[in-house]
């Protein structure tokens, strides 16, 4: 059930306005057990398979764990692999959590938001898959409740602050201003102390970057 689920969650999100979700399935990383010399927050890993994860997640923008309940606890592959990710893989970004037991996942979720609190902002919304109640025939039967559920996991990914308002208020007010509607495929926050920005528009103002 878990990749239905993960997909589920991407198809979801993908709906949601401004987000372009993609899968990540730890299945696809060959990531023996952690025995590295020092921990990745003094040394990032140098497993080639280790520094692809750490890349693929680094190069998102905000990064939902979806996961099931092992034990009362997280999944030893889960937790395992974050134990290979050092802390600038998921410097300013922030996280999701999806989880799914026969208890509504409290437990997992509440060990995965402890094992990630050296990483990014874990959101408080968070949604959890009761096995008995949300399930039908093995598969996730999502109902209008678990979707809203979702999105404001997604919606609490998207609030980003930019000085005192959120990316979503800036597109807003900016399609307000200039007339036209406008989606945010991704961004990232920049500061700069010496030089400056410009704007770059290309394909005849279908994409447009901020450039240093």
């Amino acid at each position: 059930a878990g990749q239905g689920i993960a997909q589920w969650v991407v198809s979801e999100a993908n709906k949601v306005d401004g987000v372009s979700a993609s899968l990540v399935d730890l299945a696809d990383f060959d990531l023996p057990f952690f025995a590295e010399p020092v921990p990745p927050s003094m040394e990032a890993p140098k497993l080639p398979e280790a520094v692809r994860f750490a890349q693929v997640l680094g190069a998102a923008d905000a990064v939902v764990f979806v996961t099931p309940e092992y034990n009362q606890s997280i999944p030893a592959v889960l937790k395992n692999a974050i134990d290979y990710l050092p802390p600038a893989a998921m410097e300013g970004k922030k996280i999701g959590l999806v989880g799914y037991s026969w208890h509504s996942a409290a437990s997992v979720l509440a060990h995965l938001r402890t094992a990630l609190t050296m990483f990014g902002d874990t959101v408080e919304p968070q949604l959890g898959l009761n096995l008995g109640t949300d399930f039908h025939d093995g598969a996730l039967a999502p109902t209008s409740e678990i979707e809203e559920g979702l999105k404001a996991v997604v919606e609490a990914l998207k609030a980003c602050k930019m000085g005192d308002a959120t990316v979503a208020d800036e597109l807003t007010e900016m399609i307000h201003v200039i007339g036209e509607n406008m989606k945010i495929v991704r961004f990232q926050r920049v500061s700069v102390e010496n030089g400056a920005l410009s704007s770059y528009v290309h394909l005849g103002g279908k994409l447009a970057d901020i450039v240093m």
